[in-house]
């Protein structure tokens, strides 16, 4: 047991020595990196003390040693309290506390020096001078246990209220390490009590202020990691050589002492061929696995940043391009999950790391990456590639942004074209339609009229002729007759209102547009509705209404605006002939903020239409129902309702629904009373 404690010291000693040290020369002018050298000073010191202490001649050498180690001892829970306080930014709101800590420290170590609190040394288990405490012992071992923890609690209320994934995973790390070196420590002060437990977990001091020394650096001063390697290494082989020699001892003392005598120079060349022995296997063992489970590198930084701005070009698509960084993302750095933004989702998604994408100066995608799969945190390198990365996404995004705009003004351009096309075709339209519409609605008015009177009069001077029969099946020719013929004048009526007004329209043509009582012609168009649409098309759709009673009247035109909500409730049964609840919902009411509009609502419970399509929806010649559409309906809604001084809107999700808002201008007389 000696030797394990001598060579634990060692370990100790030279793990402390080493990565203070390191940490302090990385950068000396840095508060954390002073914070954490006195600290790691402080306990090699101890450690250093606590080895020379097991080589001590006599009584007097022994106290001495004994001293030393606590004195230097006091001084490890005020330089690991400092140094959290650093790490946590609380140094001026803990000023007090901390000052109390060194000044406790100081009044421990005169009364050290003194002999007030080691009364003297005696023999444990196989310890020839270990320390007899007094009384004012124990007052120390609390102050000690005590500034600990409290310095573990404030650590622990760090990284529940740190947003930065990386000094999270610091805290932790720092936390694991604290409950080792914690464990480890406990046992060096059993003996001290009589309890005869002997120190078996000093060694576990070393990995505490590995764990530590890792947390700090590993994201910042990565030349420390080759130290930090090498540290576990030596400490991981020189513990398991020990444990593996312990046993071998032990079995060859009690299997064959009783036949063979072993002298004590045999035993210690028994033991050096034993360390040559398993000294290789061991350092090959314990360096795969501080690369594979510490240290390995996952990907190429440079080369995942090379593919993803190569596969960047020709994305010209916003989706497109959004859907492959965030594949390939995922992919080369093996992320649990991954997200890209606008700035009002941001507060929905949590993450381990966000990466702002900004244009112009301002953030237009963030990227939320997870935790790796790898269980391991983001590190300088990491969040150096997603920095420079975001400036390739930036350059990205805004050339997309600037080909949308080429390919709408580019449609525009079309659309003014199709819109002359129009023009001259309406008017070519309006001149053959009229030629032969205007004889039409004579010739059905002298159908309905003069035409059914005669027959009438034929039948009444010879129905004397008809059987009973006869007579009903020829009053019901009539009927059906009658209403067929005013059927055909009231569609080549509105055929001819329809051309007329588009006629007036086109030639600027005001008196076209003026007031128009919206309440009741809602209320109208809900009962035509009916005789518009395909009646299997429209099965089953209930249209639910909400009209407020007092509405002003509105700017527009009857005629077109039935042309508007006629092409509405198509393409909303067409969209709802899929659904089990068709349900289509107007609504229509003064705009609460803006006095002069009326706001009409029309949505349904359709399949919904997907976000990168809304922007298209009103473009000329666009059409979701493909071959089936003709890409004009909404088209012309828009410019109808835009002739008004109005403006149409739609918001819809992929299998929730539609829902176009319309606002129409108050009519400029009703507005002004």
């Amino acid at each position: 047991m000696v030797l394990f404690n001598i060579i634990s010291c060692m370990i100790n000693a030279s793990a402390s020595f080493i990565l203070s040290f390191f940490v302090y020369f990385k950068n000396p002018h840095k508060n954390i990196n002073k914070r954490y050298f006195f600290f790691g000073l402080s306990v090699g010191l101890w450690a250093l003390s606590y080895f020379f202490w097991h080589f001590s001649k006599n009584k007097v050498e022994a106290i001495f040693f004994v001293k030393i180690l606590l004195i230097t001892a006091m001084f490890v829970p005020a330089t690991f309290l400092h140094f959290v306080l650093e790490f946590t930014d609380e140094v001026k709101n803990k000023k007090y506390l901390l000052l109390m800590s060194y000044f406790m420290s100081s009044i421990f170590m005169p009364l050290v020096s003194s002999g007030y609190i080691i009364k003297g040394v005696s023999s444990k288990l196989c310890f020839e001078y270990w320390p007899t405490p007094y009384s004012l012992f124990t007052f120390f071992l609390i102050y000690f246990v005590s500034i600990l923890l409290y310095a573990d609690f404030l650590l622990y209320l760090y990284m529940k209220k740190t947003k930065e994934s990386i000094k999270r995973e610091q805290t932790k790390y720092m936390l694991l390490g604290t409950f080792i070196g914690s464990l480890g420590g406990v046992t060096n002060y059993l003996l001290y009590y009589d309890i005869l437990i002997a120190p078996f977990g000093n060694v576990l001091v070393s990995l505490y202020v590995i764990c530590i020394a890792y947390a700090i650096i590993r994201h910042h001063l990565m030349d420390i990691e080759v130290v930090i390697k090498k540290t576990i290494i030596f400490s991981g082989l020189l513990g398991l050589l020990y444990v593996i020699v312990t046993a071998i001892t032990f079995v060859a003392k009690n299997a064959i002492g009783h036949y063979v005598i072993v002298s004590q120079d045999m035993a210690t060349l028994i033991i050096i061929v034993i360390i040559l022995i398993f000294d290789g296997p061991l350092k090959k063992i314990l360096i795969n696995l501080t690369e594979n489970f510490l240290f390995q590198k996952e990907y190429n930084h440079q080369q995942v940043s090379k593919e993803i701005t190569r596969g960047m070009i020709g994305k010209v698509d916003l989706e497109e391009l959004k859907e492959f960084i965030s594949t390939a993302l995922l992919e080369k750095m093996k992320l649990e999950n991954i997200a890209i933004v606008n700035k009002d989702e941001l507060q929905q998604i949590k993450s381990a790391i966000s990466v702002p994408i900004y244009l112009k100066d301002e953030v237009f995608w963030t990227l939320l990456l997870g935790d790796k799969k790898s269980g391991k945190i983001y590190t300088k390198e990491d969040e150096n590639m997603l920095d420079a990365l975001s400036n390739e996404v930036s350059i990205a995004v805004e050339n997309a942004i600037n080909f949308q705009h080429i390919k709408e003004a580019h449609m525009e351009l079309m659309r003014q074209d199709n819109l002359k096309f129009i023009s001259v075709l309406v008017k070519g339209l309006a001149h053959e339609i009229f030629n032969p519409l205007t004889p039409l609605i004579h010739r059905i008015e002298d159908l309905e009229g003069e035409s059914l009177l005669e027959i009438y009069e034929i039948y009444e001077n010879n129905k004397d002729k008809f059987s009973k029969e006869e007579k009903s099946r020829f009053k019901e020719a009539i009927l059906a007759l009658r209403e067929s013929t005013k059927s055909l004048k009231t569609n080549a009526s509105h055929i001819q209102l329809i051309v007329d007004t588009l006629s007036k329209l086109e030639k600027g043509d005001d008196k076209t547009i003026g007031p128009v009582d919206i309440k009741t012609f809602l209320k109208e168009i809900f009962t035509m509705f009916g005789f518009e649409v395909d009646s299997e098309l429209q099965k089953d759709v209930i249209v639910n209404q909400d009209i407020d009673k007092n509405l002003p009247p509105v700017n527009g035109n009857p005629t077109l605006l039935k042309q508007i909500f006629i092409n509405l409730y198509k393409n909303a049964c067409y969209a709802m002939k899929s659904s089990e609840n068709k349900i289509i919902n107007v609504s229509c009411k003064i705009n609460e903020s803006k006095n002069n509009e009326v706001l009409i609502e029309f949505s349904d419970t359709g399949s919904g239409i997907p976000h990168e399509i809304l922007p298209k929806l009103f473009t000329y010649g666009f059409s979701t129902k493909g071959s089936r559409g003709s890409g004009i309906g909404l088209n012309q809604c828009k410019a109808m309702v835009e002739k008004f001084g109005g403006f149409i809107k739609v918001e819809s999700e992929k299998g929730k629904g539609t829902r176009f808002l319309i606002g129409l201008p108050v009519y400029k007389e009703a507005a002004s009373k």
